[in-house]
């Protein structure tokens, strides 16, 4: 068989930050849902992008999108919450394969917080969930 690559296993790393750092106790980590289109627009673009907006966009498509996210078994928009507002979120996504006997891959994109929710690991907590779901889909890897 061909050697295998070394992996970076970011779900250790997490697991050992949050030993050292607490977990956040008040967050609630659920998938994305097309209510959630005006805080992920906000959270995107005032503290992912930080750009200015030049086009209005159409908030309709983005809870198509967000309904579309929801109900694919690959897609996962996940948002932490924090007295009822989205704070942060991170997407996970399952990527089917051909290589290493069928198992899937995960790729991780999109990890923000709050600028005002920044410093309590919301983001970390994010992160071992979206590691949870990628290990629960047996995927061979996960990639920042």
């Amino acid at each position: 068989p061909p050697p295998r690559l070394p992996s970076f296993d970011a779900c250790a790393i997490l697991d050992a930050k949050i030993r050292l750092e607490g977990f956040p106790m008040s967050l609630l980590i659920r998938k994305a849902a097309p209510a959630d289109a005006g805080a992920l627009r906000t959270l995107y673009l005032h503290h992912l992008t930080q750009t200015t907006e030049e086009n209005p966009q159409d908030m309709a498509v983005w809870r198509e999108k967000l309904a579309r996210f929801q109900a694919d078994p690959h897609y996962h928009l996940l948002v932490g919450e924090v007295d009822g507002a989205v704070v942060s979120s991170v997407t996970l996504v399952i990527v089917e394969n051909l290589t290493h006997d069928l198992r899937p891959y995960a790729l991780i994109e999109n990890v923000v917080t709050h600028r005002a929710h920044r410093g309590k690991h919301y983001a970390t907590a994010l992160m071992r969930r979206a590691c949870e779901i990628a290990a629960e889909t047996a995927a061979t890897r996960s990639c920042c």
